[in-house]
């Protein structure tokens, strides 16, 4: 009787073992696996940068759009807006992407004096920006600056599961504090 017990025991041992295995890769709770469901997630990058023809255009509507996609290991962000351009001689340069802190991102986009000569007016452009970064960071913030100046900020919150993922966002505008400010009092 007393070996058979210890069959059972050891029997029931082997299965809670599994189970509690199984669990830890099925959440990712181990460094470097997302899953039996999942893909292994990638570092933040930038995936592509376009720019449109630059066109003369009196009245330049400032607009952007953002696109989400969030998957089992990464969520893909593509920001795309309208520059006024403040010269002739200047266009968008390469932009570039990295990582500020755990959950902070900063999209650099260049306006820069370029060889344009071709060109009368100032001109706007639109440009198309297609970043990376590893879901389940949450939530988290893309900054864009244009020359070092803070043009938005897009944030958002990606749900990563085995099964899939889901993403929401939202944005803020922040200008540069005017200058010479004058009250005037009566």
């Amino acid at each position: 009787m007393s070996e058979h017990l210890s069959v059972i025991v050891v029997a029931v041992f082997g299965v809670v073992l599994a189970l509690g295995v199984g669990a830890v890769f099925a959440t990712g709770a181990v460094g470097g696996v997302d899953g039996f469901f999942g893909e292994d997630s990638e570092p933040p990058k930038l995936l592509s940068f376009d720019t449109a023809t630059v066109q003369c255009i009196d009245d330049t509507i400032s607009n952007s759009s953002t696109s989400i996609v969030a998957g089992d290991a990464n969520t893909n962000i593509t920001y795309a807006r309208n520059v006024s351009l403040p010269s002739p001689a200047y266009g968008v340069g390469n932009a570039t992407f990295e990582r500020v802190n755990e959950s902070t991102y900063k999209l650099a986009v260049p306006i820069e004096e370029q060889d344009n000569g071709t060109r009368d007016c100032p001109g706007a452009v639109r440009y198309t920006a297609s970043v990376q970064i590893p879901a389940g960071e949450d939530p988290w913030n893309i900054i864009i600056k244009h020359n070092n100046s803070t043009e938005t900020t897009i944030y958002g919150n990606s749900s990563s599961s085995p099964f899939g993922g889901s993403a929401s966002a939202g944005g803020s505008v922040s200008a540069d504090p005017p200058r010479n400010q004058t009250t005037a009092s009566t």
